[in-house]
Formats: C-alpha cells, structure tokens, sequence
C-alpha cells in the first residue's frame, strides 16, 4: 500500500506530500512497534491549517501531528 489509497491524501499539495514522506519514514525509524503505525493502518490524513500540521490518524485512534521541523507527537 503506499499514500495515495490514503483518505485525504488526494486532497494535500505537492509540499504537504513531500512533509508527509519524509517525516513519516523518521517516526518509523524510531518506533519499537512499527506494524502498528504501517501505512495499512492509517485512516485518513490531514492538512491542520490551524496547527501547522499534517495530522495522520490511525486505525488504533491514535493521531500523530507532524510538524514543519520534522518532529512529531501525538495526540
């Protein structure tokens, strides 16, 4: 499965896209459990004018905010 079967992601610019990539493939290079943030697992993704942020929400109900700086936390 790759981002584009993604809800939402149809709907995010070329630089939202880039963001999502990148920090994506960080907060999976740090996790002891990564099967359960698999990009299988995600629900939908959204842009968060609001907050600055690319909100990835999960099957499990989690939603992870990444930010511009390349960090994330979750929610």
């Amino acid at each position: 499965m790759d981002f584009t079967q993604v809800k939402g992601y149809s709907e995010l610019d070329s630089g939202q896209i880039s963001w999502l990539t990148n920090v994506y493939a960080q907060h999976m290079d740090t996790l002891d459990d990564p099967p359960k943030y698999t990009k299988e697992n995600i629900n939908k993704v959204l842009w968060n004018n609001e907050l600055q942020t690319m909100d990835v929400h999960f099957n499990n109900g989690e939603i992870v905010h990444y930010s511009n700086n390349g960090e994330w936390h979750y929610e």
